[in-house]
């Protein structure tokens, strides 16, 4: 889903290595941070897809083992000698660890599908700035709102307030020596933009000794997606003289920082108007895809999924060069992993084209063979999704090879994969919606244990999908989902139906969601539960929300959930609640653990009367620099100007299995998707 902007824009959030491990130690769940902890060289493929193992997902949203189980000891990451991470904090990964084998990588689990591609379907920025929002009138909190807002009942920053105070208290931290508040500022900055001086300033960071705040710099440079940047984006991308005296690395730019620019290059793509600015982005793209660099993927990866970004009238050059990295058997198979991806994407919105149809024909045939690899097969399941999730020609025909994926017995990510694409078809094709509805639903009913949560799952997507284009819903849907929420025992199923419901809008369920949410122990059920029932807009269940979120102070990912479930119900108890965390009214200092996770929840909920406290902490010398770095963190995504992340169109159906540091690294949040 596509939306315009608004009046401010999404980035990521930066911290160091400090940051990142007091909060591992805090929260006792695995390691934030944009960089994190940097686990070393090479390309992370799942089991059985010719690399190593992969990258530790977000835990499954509830417990795999029966409530009351005693779960495991959390995951600490351990950091490699010598190496720091890029400043930032990455998007938290659940702190739910419960279960047999809930310390091994799980990539099939339904959760980290969620995860990555959740901000379309909670669409919280946009809830939370438009329509009536409940608030105590007469409350001293309400009246000194009003300060700077233009619409009292809305919850959006002003442009002035943003004026004001947010780029002023932000532009002293990007001067101060405090790396951890220097570089969470330089991403806020350019996750808001609204000033034409920020190019210039960050430019100065790329030639930083320090590998973390060089490769930040290149990153809020494309977050940025100011024009200006263009030609020192590509100077960096490739290498040449121009780039290296950015750097001020006469030996070459390195290739984090230039993976780091092609993606950059990628959002830039997206954000301009003319044609002849597109294509010179793509051809930075295509040329340095082409190239066969020696190490790790990542400049590669990074390219082909950038290119899929950039919408050009005529895209047969981007298109040629995408087919002959993925059929360069010499290339990484990490990097021809991708390029199904990017595939799908060049040719989205014109599905009655030949070029779509030859990218369909193509990603089918790649399933029909029995030696493509299982990440280039995974890639083409989710491909074949996007290609298909627009009424075209070829959608019965990958609708047929979608249901040979999940009816085999073949990797467990390609059929997982399968079921969400096969939810977009049924969602956008009326004559095939009948059949894939039979078909997810006889699979929730009877199907093995591991893909039942994912076909939950679909439903909910497809139902959203019909809800989201005002068309009616098969009546079965609610009522199946929930049948199956009262009745298994299964927690990671019924995490999946409560999350379902709430896609659905299925008000039936509100009470039943309250009531297992108020009963249950398992913080990530619970956390699935508060969202459903923010989704369903169930106002009668505020009480508990804003209660659950008072004592969640150190549990950040129930914190997170029962802030978005009560941003998602315009609530406005909300924000104030959270900044009596930070600040709290007796003047004591909050603890680390309480200011991180309400400046989290903050940044989620983005309420204008949060502004305010959160620059007089930057701004307070008393704090700690973590305790500021957090509040700038926070106030860069309060002050966002986009609906959506900046990184949304990224994450969207992207093969996450098949990983590279700088795409994806959840154990130490090191890439591109783990940024907020």
């Amino acid at each position: 889903m596509q939306r315009g902007t608004s009046n401010w824009s999404e980035g990521g959030m930066y911290t160091t290595r400090g940051l990142a491990m007091c909060l591992t130690i805090l929260f006792t769940a695995p390691l934030w941070a944009h960089g994190g902890t940097y686990i070393g060289p090479g390309d992370t493929l799942p089991p059985g897809g010719g690399g190593g193992p992969g990258p530790l997902p977000p835990a499954p949203p509830g417990p795999t083992a029966p409530p009351g189980a005693n779960p495991p000891a959390p995951v600490t990451p351990l950091s490699p000698p010598g190496r720091t991470p890029p400043p930032g904090v990455a998007r938290p990964v659940p702190d739910s660890v419960t279960g047999p084998g809930a310390l091994e990588t799980d990539l099939s689990s339904w959760y980290v599908w969620w995860e990555f591609n959740k901000g379309p379907f909670l669409d919280l920025r946009a809830k939370l700035w438009d329509g009536d929002v409940i608030s105590d009138e007469g409350s001293e909190i309400t009246r000194g709102l009003r300060e700077f807002s233009t619409a009292a009942r809305s919850f959006a920053p002003t442009t002035e307030q943003v004026r004001r105070v947010v780029l002023p208290v932000l532009l002293d931290a990007l001067a101060e020596d405090e790396r951890d508040l220097r570089s969470s500022a330089l991403i806020a900055l350019a996750r808001i933009g609204g000033d034409p001086g920020l190019v210039e300033r960050f430019l100065p960071l790329l030639a930083s000794n320090d590998q973390e705040t060089a490769e930040t710099a290149a990153l809020a440079l494309g977050i940025l997606r100011d024009p200006a940047a263009l030609p020192q984006l590509v100077a960096l991308l490739r290498d040449g003289p121009e780039g290296r005296r950015l750097t001020g690395k006469a030996n070459g730019v390195p290739q984090r920082t230039r993976a780091f620019a092609a993606y950059g290059l990628g959002l830039l793509g997206t954000a301009v108007a003319d044609e002849d600015l597109r294509q010179h982005v793509a051809q930075a793209l295509r040329q340095t895809l082409d190239q066969k660099v020696s190490g790790p993927a990542d400049l590669a990866v990074a390219c082909a999924l950038a290119l899929g970004l950039v919408p050009l009238e005529d895209f047969g050059a981007s298109q040629a060069a995408l087919l002959r990295c993925l059929h360069d058997e010499d290339r990484p198979l990490v990097a021809r992993a991708h390029c199904p991806t990017g595939l799908a994407r060049l040719v989205r919105g014109r599905p009655d084209s030949k070029e779509a149809q030859a990218v369909a024909v193509e990603l089918a045939a790649q399933l029909g063979r029995k030696n493509t690899p299982a990440p280039i097969r995974q890639s083409c399941v989710l491909a074949l999704g996007v290609l298909a999730s627009e009424p075209a020609p070829c959608a019965a025909d990958v609708l047929t090879a979608l249901e040979g994926v999940a009816e085999g017995n073949g990797d467990l990510q390609e059929r997982a994969y399968a079921t969400i694409a096969r939810a977009y078809i049924g969602a956008a094709v009326p004559s095939l919606r009948d059949r894939c509805l039979e078909g997810l639903l006889n699979e929730l009913r009877r199907g093995s244990t591991p893909l039942r949560p994912w076909c939950a799952l679909a439903l909910g997507v497809l139902g959203f999908r019909l809800r989201e284009n005002e068309q009616a819903l098969p009546p079965v849907l609610g009522d199946e989902l929930l049948r199956q929420f009262r009745e298994t025992r299964n927690p990671d199923l019924k995490a999946a139906c409560a999350l379902s419901l709430g896609l659905l809008h299925h008000a039936a369920a509100a009470d039943d969601l309250h009531a297992a949410m108020e009963k249950s122990g398992d913080d990530g059920f619970r956390s699935c539960a508060a969202q459903a029932l923010g989704l369903l807009d169930a106002r009668q269940h505020r009480g508990s929300l804003l209660a659950l979120l008072q004592e969640s102070a150190r549990r950040p990912q129930l914190l997170r959930s029962a802030a978005i479930a009560l941003g998602l119900m315009q609530d406005r108890q909300a924000a104030p609640a959270l900044v009596a965390m930070i600040r709290p009214p007796d003047g004591n200092a909050p603890a680390l653990a309480t200011m991180a996770a309400a400046a989290m929840a903050l940044g989620f909920i983005g309420d204008t009367g949060s502004v305010a406290p959160l620059a007089e902490t930057i701004r307070d010398h008393e704090r700690t620099p973590l305790a500021r770095a957090f509040a700038a963190v926070a106030l860069g995504l309060v002050c966002e100007r986009g609906d959506l992340p900046w990184n949304s169109e990224l994450a969207a159906d992207v093969n996450y299995a098949a990983a590279v540091g700088t795409l994806t690294d959840p154990a130490g949040g090191s890439g591109i998707l783990d940024i907020f």
